[in-house]
């Protein structure tokens, strides 16, 4: 009979701690863009705006009380910057044959692939049946690849696009951002909760080698929607 007991109090337990656990897949996407900053400390305005960058998250989520959890996982980040689409100058009549003939503008454009691990807490707020959540953390970030890509703009539309990896020895192997959010959740099956939100993130630490001479700190604004399961 005491077997009995104990293997049943264990079997509770161990469904106990499962309810305050869970995964999930969230995928968020926005603006992303980069801080200049000189050696002297001095913020420039570069000819660069904000590109499309988007980030998918697999995180594992424990519940440590009833509106506040923590959770860590594995992330994909594309981040950048590009710059504005400007006018290509002459100091002659445009040429008519040969390079250049036929271009009338170019851009340039940055994207900065990474693997992070981010680590955080989420405060849920319940609003009848749905719940506010904030989420704050921060995350340490693997470089993979810098992808350069060219573009000259043609009148008849048949744009020239050039792609290149940077070369990494320019960038940092590791950096540190932070991130914060807020948004909704809603429970959309008996296990399964579907969270909104829009958040942000901030490079903490500087990309570019230290040999380069100025530093560059990436940042994003997006809006995510993520799925989340109870175990």
């Amino acid at each position: 009979m005491k077997k009995i007991f104990l293997i049943v109090a264990v079997f509770s337990c161990l469904q106990t701690i499962a309810q305050k656990n869970s995964i999930g897949l969230s995928a968020s996407s926005g603006l992303a863009y980069r801080i200049y900053q000189d050696k002297q400390g001095n913020l420039s305005e570069p000819i660069e705006m904000p590109k499309l960058g988007y980030t998918v998250t697999a995180s594992y989520e424990h519940k440590f009380h009833a509106k506040a959890s923590v959770f860590s996982g594995l992330s994909f980040i594309s981040n950048g910057y590009q710059s504005q689409k400007r006018d290509i100058l002459f100091s002659s009549p445009p040429p008519t044959t040969g390079f250049g003939a036929g271009y009338t503008a170019y851009r340039y454009r940055y994207s900065f692939y990474q693997i992070g691990i981010p680590v955080g807490v989420n405060y849920f707020i319940p609003i009848k049946k749905i719940k506010l959540f904030f989420s704050a953390g921060v995350s340490v970030n693997y470089l993979i690849n810098v992808r350069y890509t060219g573009i000259l703009y043609a009148t008849d539309g048949n744009d020239r696009v050039s792609k290149r990896d940077d070369d990494k020895k320019y960038y940092k192997d590791f950096n540190f951002s932070a991130f914060a959010s807020v948004g909704i959740e809603a429970k959309i099956a008996p296990k399964y909760n579907l969270r909104i939100f829009p958040n942000v993130s901030y490079n903490l630490t500087n990309v570019m080698d230290n040999a380069i001479t100025y530093k560059a700190y990436l940042d994003a604004t997006n809006i995510g929607v993520g799925v989340y399961r109870q175990l």
